[in-house]
């Protein structure tokens, strides 16, 4: 049994999965016999040669900033998805040059699990962490009885729809309005059912800030307050520690994202020192990166003469002239109906017709340098 009794023993556990993919190791051997050893020069060379993500090369300058050294990695984290979204903490380990193997995800967006699939492996796919939890056949094993995890993940990454929390939501202040939604489940059972199953020695849970905000207008509660009393009345055989930041998007780039990060650590393999460690080295992070200048979110963005880029546009521009037409069955009606009074009521010509082009071209508007 792992005891961790220092930092350098939380770094290697996280880092140092004790479990190894026999089926990866058969894969890489099969590949090494079909490739001569000229390629595989060449293949790791290409390889090495490969740009590290901006924000991976900052944590990585940053880390050894502190004094901090970063433990060699052998067998692969056993790493464990819910509400998988675009796989992102999948990008954060390869980026970070730390092997994993997946033991299963979850996500009901058919367009966020095709982008995770064509960037990562799993064991499976699950639309849900209800379907998770009750070890149903997945997206890729649709004929099984069963896709259950059979290894002990090491980390648990997950996160619980925000709906329910967000300060955008209409009537989100209003009383009994956050527990009552329809949503709420996936955070008050869910989650919880989730961490019983597995207990992973370390795991951590996203949400939107609005989960700290008061549970209703004039209240000392909160959805974060309600989630932690809620763990001591579930049935753990370890339990784990729990430590709670909040950490904002805008110290690495020009955009406002902040976001609550519950994070846990199992009781019989972490000390209380352990924890603190983590939370300390954790904010000495975010200060060094808060001391460095974000980039623009534009940065971030494809050249709009990238060719993905003017595809995409193409394929929404085809899709916003698809409008109903005088012939079709009804549907569509309302809405020109709705359209043609919103139009009476700001007095706008019924012939007048705004930029509906993505070139942004209309009647009248010169082909500007600007324009383009």
């Amino acid at each position: 049994m792992f005891a961790a009794g220092s930092w350098d023993a939380l770094a290697e556990h996280v880092l140092c999965s004790q479990h190894s993919s026999d089926l990866e190791a058969e894969d890489a051997r099969c590949a090494s016999d079909l490739l001569s050893e000229e390629e595989d020069q060449d293949s790791s060379s290409s390889h090495a040669q490969t740009k590290q993500a901006w924000w991976a090369t900052l944590l990585e300058q940053h880390t050894k900033d502190q004094g901090f050294s970063i433990p060699k990695r052998q067998d692969p984290v056993a790493l464990f998805s819910a509400c998988t979204a675009s796989f992102a903490e999948a990008s954060v380990f390869k980026e970070l040059g730390i092997p994993i193997r997946c033991l299963g995800t979850s996500e009901p967006c058919e367009a966020f699990r095709e982008f995770a699939q064509s960037n990562h492996d799993a064991d499976h796919w699950h639309l849900t962490m209800q379907d998770q939890i009750e070890d149903k056949p997945c997206t890729i094993h649709k004929d099984a009885t069963s896709c259950c995890v059979v290894v002990q993940p090491d980390y648990l990454v997950m996160g619980t729809p925000c709906n329910p929390f967000s300060r955008q939501r209409n009537k989100r202040f209003h009383e009994k309005s956050v527990m009552q939604h329809e949503l709420a489940q996936h955070t008050f059972t869910d989650a919880y059912l989730l961490l019983e199953k597995y207990e992973p020695p370390s795991a951590t849970m996203e949400q939107s800030d609005g989960f700290s905000a008061p549970l209703h207008a004039g209240s000392d509660d909160s959805p974060l307050k309600r989630f932690l009393a809620g763990l001591d009345s579930r049935k753990f055989k370890h339990g784990h520690y729990v430590v709670v930041h909040k950490l904002d998007m805008k110290i690495w780039v020009k955009i406002l994202r902040n976001r609550i990060w519950v994070n846990f650590f199992r009781r019989d393999l972490y000390s209380k020192q352990d924890v603190v460690r983590f939370s300390t080295i954790l904010q000495a992070l975010v200060k060094q990166q808060t001391n460095t200048e974000p980039i623009e979110i534009d940065e971030l963005l494809l050249d709009t003469n990238h060719t993905l880029w003017k595809t995409e546009l193409m394929r929404l521009e085809a899709n916003s002239k698809r409008c109903p037409s005088s012939s079709d069955d009804g549907s569509g009606k309302e809405w020109r109906t709705q359209i043609a009074e919103w139009r009476d009521k700001l007095s706008v010509s019924s012939s007048y017709a705004p930029w509906d082009d993505l070139n942004l071209r209309a009647r009248g508007l010169h082909i500007t340098p600007r324009v383009q």
